[in-house]
This record gives C-alpha cells, sequence and structure tokens, in this order.
C-alpha cells in the first residue's frame, strides 16, 4: 500500500512542474511577442522624406538652385521635378517658386 502512494505522489510532482513549464514557456513567449510587436511599431518610419523617394531618378549634377513651395532650395529643376513627382510631393503640391535659393531676395 505504501507503495502507491509513493508512486501517486511522483505523479503529482511530475505534473505540477510540466504545468509550470508551460506557464513559464507561455509567459516568455508572451513578453518576446509584446516586445517585438512594440519594436516594431516603435522603430518603423512615421513619413519617409522627399529625398529618400527620389532614389530613382537620375539629374545632372548642374548647380542652378531653385526655391521651391516648400521653402526647399533644390540643386536644380530636374531634382525638384524628380522630388514633385514622389508620393510626398505629390500630395504636399510642390512646386516652383522662383529661381535661386529661399532665402534670396527676388
Amino acid at each position: 500500500m505504501m507503495r502507491k502512494s509513493t508512486t501517486t505522489a511522483r505523479t503529482v510532482e511530475r505534473q505540477s512542474k510540466n504545468y509550470c513549464s508551460r506557464n513559464i514557456m507561455r509567459t516568455q513567449t508572451m513578453i518576446f511577442s509584446i516586445v517585438l510587436v512594440l519594436g516594431l511599431v516603435l522603430w518603423s518610419p512615421c513619413e519617409a522624406d522627399i529625398y529618400s523617394e527620389m532614389a530613382t531618378c537620375a539629374c545632372n549634377l548642374l548647380y542652378q538652385p531653385v526655391c521651391a513651395s516648400n521653402n526647399e532650395t533644390y540643386s536644380n529643376e530636374c531634382v525638384l521635378k524628380c522630388a514633385t513627382e514622389t508620393p510626398t510631393g505629390r500630395r504636399i503640391g510642390l512646386h516652383k517658386i522662383k529661381d535661386g535659393h529661399c532665402n534670396e531676395e527676388l
């Protein structure tokens, strides 16, 4: 009779350890998932700037500055044209204001 209760106690002890191990794994998996999601959300770019969207545009290096409606000076009209064709450029209605730097007087 004593032998049966010892076997039962060992079985209960093993089940308890397995239960604890499963709970620890679930908790670790949950924490890892939360950290991963937060990392993706916090480090994702909010909005691309115009220059990063212009990567495929090929313009010459001739420096003839033009001022645009976003009050930024572009090195030439080709670069400004590329910027106007980006999603951000279209969204803000980017266009040429004048020849020369934006902070120069006409």
